[in-house]
C-alpha cells in the first residue's frame, strides 16, 4: 500500500524498553528509507540511541506508564496532551505499531487524515486505512506483528535480524573505557595513551546481571560462581557488569559474593547507552539474563549466552544460545531461574571463549 502524500508519516512505537526498539529497529529502518518518518516512542526505549544512524529522525516523546510510573499522557487531561503531541508532527498519516483504542482514538482527535494500525480491537474503530491485523494475531510476538502489519504496508525489510551501526569514534572511545580496566585500576578514560588502545587482545566478556522482572534475574550468587569459574580458566581475562544505574546494587552483590582470588570486573551501570553499545561492540561474549543488553549485543553482532526461564516473548537469533531449566514443568515459576547452575553456563562460555584464544 504505498503512500502519495508528503507530508510526515508518524510512526508510534509505544512499548516501553530498549529491547523493545531494538526489535523494531529493522523495520524502522526500512521505513526510513522510504518515507519522512517521525517517531512517538516512550523516553525508556531510548529511541534515539538505538536509532542514533538517522540522525535527522524527529522524535515525539510519549510519556505514558512506564513501568509502572504515570506519565502526563496518561489519564483523561493526559489523553488531551497526546493528541497535542501527535498534532506535533503534522502528518499526514500513521502507522500505530500497538493495539491500544486510545492511540487510535488520540490519532482521530489529532485529525491525521490517514490511519492505520494493529486494530484487534475498538481501535479499528478510529482507523480508515489498514484496519488491523487477523484476529488470530492477537497475543502474537511484537515481532510477529509489526512484521505483518508493514508487510500489509509495503514495507519487508530483506533482513529482520537488528542492527546498530557503531561509529569508528564510539568504538574507540569504548576500547580507551575497557583500557582504563575502571574500577580495578582506577585509572580516566581520557588519561589512557592512544598507543595502548586496542593493543589487548584477550577478549572482554559482558555479564549482563539485570532485567526488568524478577523472574528473569539470575541470582548475584550464580553470577559470582561462574564468574569466579571463568576466571579461573581464563587468567587475566577482562570480564564487566552491566547494566542501568538501578541495577548497580545487583552488581555490587555480586562482586561481594566473588571469590577473593578472582580479580575484580569493570562495573559499567553508569555509562549512556551509546557507549554500552560501544562497549558491546567491543565485546567478544555477552552471558546473562534477557534484558535490554542482549538485544543490543544481538545487534552489534556479538555472540550472547542467555540464562532464562520464562515464557516471555524474547528476540530469536542464530548469535543466541539459551540455556533453561532442566525440567519444563520449573519454567516461568519464581526462582525457577537458579536452577541453572552456574558451573553450566562457564562450560558453555569456555566452549565459545576457547575457540578465540
Amino acid at each position: 500500500m504505498a503512500r502519495q502524500a508528503q507530508t510526515p508519516l508518524l510512526v508510534l512505537q509505544p512499548m516501553v524498553g530498549i529491547g523493545d526498539m531494538v526489535w523494531h529497529k529493522p523495520w524502522l529502518d526500512e521505513i526510513i528509507s522510504r518515507h519522512e518518518m517521525v517517531l512517538m516512542a516512550k523516553p525508556s526505549a531510548q529511541a534515539g540511541a538505538v536509532m542514533a544512524e538517522h540522525p535527522g529522525l524527529s522524535i515525539i516523546p510519549l510519556h505514558r506508564a512506564e513501568r509502572g510510573r504515570k506519565g502526563r499522557h496518561d489519564g483523561i487531561i493526559g489523553f488531551f496532551r497526546m493528541v497535542l503531541a501527535m498534532r506535533q508532527a503534522k502528518a499526514g498519516e500513521i502507522w500505530i505499531l500497538h493495539r491500544s483504542w486510545r492511540y487510535g482514538a488520540a490519532a482521530w482527535l489529532a485529525g491525521i487524515p490517514r490511519r492505520s494500525g494493529y486494530g484487534l480491537g475498538k481501535q479499528s474503530w478510529f482507523l480508515n486505512e489498514m484496519k488491523g491485523l487477523p484476529a488470530s494475531l492477537k497475543g502474537a510476538h511484537p515481532r510477529e506483528a509489526v512484521a505483518r502489519f508493514t508487510a500489509e504496508m509495503g514495507i519487508s525489510p530483506r533482513d529482520t535480524q537488528p542492527s546498530i551501526t557503531v561509529s569508528r569514534d564510539e568504538a574507540q572511545a569504548a576500547a580507551r573505557l575497557i583500557a582504563a580496566n575502571i574500577p580495578a585500576a582506577n585509572i580516566p578514560a581520557a588519561n589512557i595513551p592512544d598507543a595502548e588502545i586496542g593493543g589487548d587482545d584477550r577478549p572482554l566478556v559482558i555479564l549482563g546481571v539485570g532485567a526488568a522482572d524478577a523472574e528473569r534475574r539470575w541470582s548475584p550468587a550464580r553470577f559470582a560462581a561462574m564468574l569466579d569459574h571463568l576466571a579461573t580458566h581464563h587468567r587475566g581475562g577482562r570480564f564487566a557488569l552491566c547494566g542501568s544505574p538501578a541495577e548497580q546494587p545487583i552488581g555490587q552483590a555480586v562482586l561481594d559474593a566473588l571469590s577473593p582470588e578472582t580479580p575484580r570486573p569493570m562495573m559499567v551501570f553508569d555509562q549512556p547507552v551509546r557507549s554500552v553499545i560501544a562497549l558491546h561492540h567491543e565485546a567478544a561474549l555477552y552471558i546473562g539474563n534477557d534484558t535490554s543488553l542482549i538485544n543490543i549485543a544481538v545487534a552489534v553482532g556479538t555472540p550472547a549466552i542467555r540464562v532464562f526461564a520464562s515464557t516471555l516473548p524474547v528476540l530469536n537469533s542464530p548469535l543466541i544460545e539459551t540455556i533453561l531449566p532442566d525440567d519444563p514443568a520449573r519454567m516461568d515459576i519464581p526462582g525457577s531461574i537458579d536452577d541453572i547452575q552456574a558451573d553450566t553456563a562457564a562450560a558453555m562460555a569456555n566452549h565459545k571463549l576457547d575457540r578465540l584464544t
